[in-house]
């Protein structure tokens, strides 16, 4: 993994597009992949690429990281991107509304699900 980071460190100073490309061969019944980290440039006014690296022995989850990162986003850690700021109780507004429909009084608001009866629900 080292080594991957020099590559990229190298690749940035040589200001030329970095990518990882995705290979595919079917041999009989069985479908290979191979993920390639190439770099493109331009020579004599064509484009070329050359392979850096071949990644096919990192995991999954390693490639489509790597496949964000080279696309310009932003990765982040698992355990920041969840964490909630605050939160709002709902268990008292789902208690009054349990009793209401225990007593009865959305049928005796209207006999059919309305819209105007639901606003009504909700300000009581």
């Amino acid at each position: 993994m080292f080594d991957l980071l020099i590559i990229i460190g190298c690749m940035k100073a040589k200001s030329s597009s970095v990518h990882l490309s995705t290979i595919s061969k079917k041999y009989k019944d069985t479908v290979y992949k191979c993920h390639l980290l190439r770099r493109s440039y331009r020579e004599d006014g064509k484009v070329k690429s050359e392979t850096l690296a071949n990644l096919s022995h990192l995991p999954p989850e390693m490639i489509e990281m790597l496949k964000l990162v080279f696309a310009g986003k932003k990765v982040i850690p698992v355990e920041q991107a969840g964490q909630a700021v605050s939160t709002l109780p709902a268990g008292h507004v789902r208690a009054v509304l349990g009793t209401m429909k225990k007593l009865g009084i959305p049928e005796l608001l209207g006999s059919r699900d309305s819209r105007q009866r639901s606003l009504v629900l909700g300000m009581i």
